[in-house]
């Protein structure tokens, strides 16, 4: 998780990363100030102007930092919410609409708690803090040990029951997605369930997943309760320490009054950020959970690296394969986008079809001789009326039709044949009709450059070059 954060931050956030370190460093040093000039006021009695502007001054900059950490949360919600919306249009990334929703919804605003509640206070910890202890180093040693021991114990406490929180919020997420999907599911069979007097049934289904979903994730606040409690306690004890330790050695005169008031003015500000990161945890936990969610449906296909890959010389007959889900249908649109400049013949898994004619439907409205497009009908074995309309056609038919656009691109552009581009052109279709598909792209590998997205083996077997994209760069089969 922080990983995949820092990741991000690095790569497209470097500005935004070092005004955050800027901010914190002025923050850790008005912490200091302040506490100096709070500590001379009290013995002086004399709260000057110093102490005001340099409170006004925290107050201002907590205030930009906070509208920074906000944009940031923003920023990368709506980045990861952009990608989601890709997937829910393209069908063949679509997979569970439950889910998609949980991830587009619920899962992605956990990361606006990390980026507000948790992330600000990692910072302060890995910034404020060493500023502190370095400078209870210079005026008290013995604080600034006290400081360095017992700094580790909370993010320990963390790290034992973090394990617990994250099995309790994953199973929230599941419970959270079957809900999900079960109520889509519902809403979209509610006149059948009606038919057949199912609708109290099904509802009350729903009602018993949404008590589950409402269980579990109680399960898992209760946990987030009680290491909140937990940190609570232990850094209460770490002050309650120094400030035995500071009052021990003030009584037996080992350490100076000015130097000791200024000690305890430090200790609430050196674990009040462990303290806010124990409300804040649950916020961190969730959010690397809803990574692990993601991953799979976003983080595998990362942008960068297909560019890389399709940068590369492709092969004459090139197949992508990758499991379900690893972007393959998204990597043939950036394909597409790439190579805008240059003739493009796509076929995507389910071509768009309009409602009109057969024959406006493979010329796609340019004007096309009509014995070309019934040329290219019978290539793909359709036996079709060029002025009926395409309502009525099977599947096989429909992905044919897709096809045989690709063939009249490929045969109006024969001194500059085009790369052409499919995506699944086999998947559930009959044998028959597969292997009149599988015959029309060995006829078209002769003439034109292919890159073919598929799970199908006899395609693969026919394939150049494959590009996995389960892995980081293509693998060259000659």
């Amino acid at each position: 998780m922080m990983i995949f954060i820092i990741n991000k931050f690095v790569r497209e956030y470097k500005k935004a990363l070092v005004r955050l370190v800027a901010f914190e460093l002025c923050r850790g040093l008005l912490i200091v100030l302040a506490a100096w000039l709070l500590t001379e006021g009290i013995i002086n009695s004399d709260f000057g102007i110093s102490l005001l502007v340099v409170m006004i001054g925290r107050v201002i900059i907590d205030n930009v930092r906070s509208r920074h950490f906000n944009d940031l949360s923003l920023k990368f919600q709506e980045e990861i919410r952009q990608k989601l919306h890709r997937q829910w249009f393209n069908r063949s990334q679509a997979g569970n609409s439950g889910e998609l929703l949980t991830l587009m919804f619920d899962t992605v605003e956990a990361f606006d708690d990390f980026f507000v509640r948790a992330l600000p206070n990692i910072f302060t910890v890995l910034v404020v803090a060493p500023m502190i202890i370095i400078v209870a180093a210079v005026l008290d040693p013995l604080t600034a040990v006290i400081f360095i021991l017992t700094l580790p114990v909370a993010p320990f406490l963390l790290y034992l029951i973090g394990g617990a929180i994250s099995k309790r919020n994953q199973q929230a997420l599941l419970k959270l997605t079957k809900l999900n999907a079960e109520f889509k599911e519902l809403i979209a069979a509610i006149t059948t369930l009606k038919i057949f007097r199912q609708s109290e049934a099904a509802l009350k289904r729903l009602e018993l997943t949404s008590t589950q979903s409402a269980g579990a994730t109680l399960e898992a606040l209760k946990l987030v309760f009680v290491s909140a409690f937990a940190l609570e306690l232990i850094t209460t004890l770490s002050i309650a320490l120094v400030a035995v330790v500071v009052g021990l050695r003030l009584i037996d005169d080992s350490i100076n009054f000015e130097v000791a008031l200024f000690m305890l003015m430090l200790s609430p500000e050196m674990y009040s950020p462990i303290r806010q990161l124990g409300s804040g945890f649950h916020a961190v936990v969730k959010a690397r959970d809803s990574v692990n969610l993601l991953k799979d449906r976003i983080l595998s296909f990362n942008q960068e690296d297909s560019r890389h890959v399709y940068k590369e010389n492709f092969n004459d007959f090139t197949v992508v394969i990758g499991e379900s889900g690893s972007g393959k249908s998204t990597f043939l649109k950036e394909l597409v986008k790439e190579y805008n400049n240059e003739t493009v013949a796509y076929l995507p898994q389910q071509p768009h079809l309009f409602k009109d004619s057969i024959r406006n439907n493979v010329s796609l409205f340019k004007d096309i001789d009509d014995s070309l497009i019934y040329q290219v009908l019978r290539d793909v074995k359709l036996n079709l009326n060029l002025d009926n309309s395409v309502e009525g056609l099977s599947r096989g038919e429909l992905q044919r039709l897709g096809l045989a656009r690709v063939l009249i691109k490929a045969s109006i552009n024969i001194t500059s044949p085009p790369i052409i581009i499919l995506d699944e052109p086999t998947a559930a279709l009959d044998i028959n009709t597969k292997q009149v598909i599988i015959n029309i792209i060995i006829k078209l590998s002769h003439h034109n450059r292919l890159i073919i997205a598929t799970h199908d083996q006899e395609i693969i077997n026919l394939a150049g070059q494959i590009i996995n994209l389960n892995h980081s760069s293509p693998i060259s089969l000659k």
